[in-house]
């Protein structure tokens, strides 16, 4: 769940209607192909439809790593900020804390 949060919150701080590569975020591209397909089946996400070329004449395999590229949909962006608002409330008085520590 932590490639998803961080996909989310990538997409959500560079969020300009434009797709974005995800790849770079984890070395293990499985993983992130995995986390893709989690956010699009719950339609948080929409990935870019592209078809990879087929390079084997020119001695390039096919079993490269692509750039997957995506962007964030209106229910992945009230999905991410509630769960940053969730986050937030969690502690309320830890402010309190440090603003009557500083007080005085």
């Amino acid at each position: 769940m932590i490639i998803e949060r961080n996909i989310l919150e990538l997409l959500l701080s560079n969020d300009n209607e434009t797709f974005i590569d995800v790849s770079v975020l984890e070395e293990d591209y499985s993983k992130i192909k995995e986390a893709v397909a989690y956010l699009k089946s719950n339609h948080l996400i929409v990935e870019e439809e592209r078809k990879p070329r087929n390079l084997e004449a020119f001695g390039i395999s096919n079993n490269r790593i692509l750039s997957i590229n995506v962007k964030i949909t209106d229910k992945g962006r009230d999905y991410v900020r509630s769960m940053l608002n969730q986050q937030n409330a969690k502690s309320p008085r830890s402010g309190r804390k440090n603003f009557w520590r500083f007080a005085f």
